[in-house]
């Protein structure tokens, strides 16, 4: 089987020569001669018969093998390296993706193969009959981890995510009423900030944090002659923070008015701030 030759059965006058020639069939190699061969010349896939007798030669063929070669550098490739038959099919897979270690991310990303028809069936799956040796490589790209945090009285637009090598993700922050972006600390290293925006270059995994301030407004009290404010100055306060002045005359004075933001409160020897949203 898989194979020919050129010459059938027949009769042939004795001591003549017949020269038989044997032909593999795709994919087979002749491999000997067997049979009544003695005292017959042999040269590989010929024969010379040389009929002093009769003759009954069989020529037989062996199946070609040969090497897929599998690279992969995160492993997981099933099969490996394989010897094989000649017109084998072959489903190679990636069976391990993704490969996480640590904050690092490997994703396969399909498969190639050099000497032989193939055919891509997704990022981790590649089909093929196997006809000559070949070279399957298989693809594989580098994801970060990117986890952004807002710290306490803000947030921001994005969330962890796995994010491919040399990619950039834009962070806006934003604070809760009542407090300001202060800054971003972190893995802030080699990415472009402008105020609450950070551009996260994806260069190497990266934890960034938005942090946020409590706005402080001042409040500055004065006294005119002949009389105290406690406290007095620039009294700094909180956003949303109360604050009690006391009004005080010297003896002998009354108080004549109280002016907050030159509005006239009455003559009160106390004045409250209650909830400050502004200086």
């Amino acid at each position: 089987p898989n194979g020919s030759i050129n010459q059938g059965t027949q009769w042939v006058g004795a001591g003549s020569n017949v020269v038989v020639t044997a032909t593999p069939s795709n994919g087979y190699s002749f491999l000997n001669w067997t049979g009544n061969t003695n005292g017959c010349p042999i040269a590989g896939n010929v024969i010379t018969a040389a009929m002093t007798q009769a003759r009954s030669i069989t020529a037989n063929f062996l199946v070609n093998q040969h090497t897929l070669t599998v690279n992969s550098s995160q492993g997981g490739a099933n099969p490996g390296t394989t010897l094989t038959n000649w017109g084998t099919v072959m489903s190679c897979f990636i069976t391990n993706s993704p490969v996480t270690i640590g904050s690092t991310q490997y994703l396969a990303n399909g498969g190639a193969v050099v000497g032989n028809a193939f055919t891509p069936v997704n990022a981790t799956n590649v089909t093929l009959t196997l006809t000559n040796n070949a070279t399957l490589t298989w693809g594989w790209s580098t994801n970060y981890q990117l986890t952004p945090a807002a710290g306490p009285n803000g947030s921001i637009n994005q969330g962890t995510q796995w994010v491919g090598a040399g990619s950039n993700v834009t962070i806006t922050a934003t604070a809760s009423n009542g407090y300001s972006f202060l800054a971003w600390t972190g893995n802030t290293n080699g990415c472009p900030m402008a105020g609450n925006v950070i551009t996260a270059a994806m260069t190497q995994a990266r934890a960034v944090v938005a942090n946020f301030a409590l706005n402080i407004y001042t409040i500055t009290a004065t006294n005119g002659p002949n009389g105290a404010i406690s406290p007095l100055g620039a009294i700094p306060i909180g956003h949303g923070s109360n604050q009690v002045f006391t009004i005080t005359p010297n003896p002998n004075f009354h108080i004549l008015d109280v002016l907050v933001d030159a509005v006239s409160q009455g003559p009160t020897n106390s004045y409250s701030f209650i909830g400050v949203t502004n200086s």
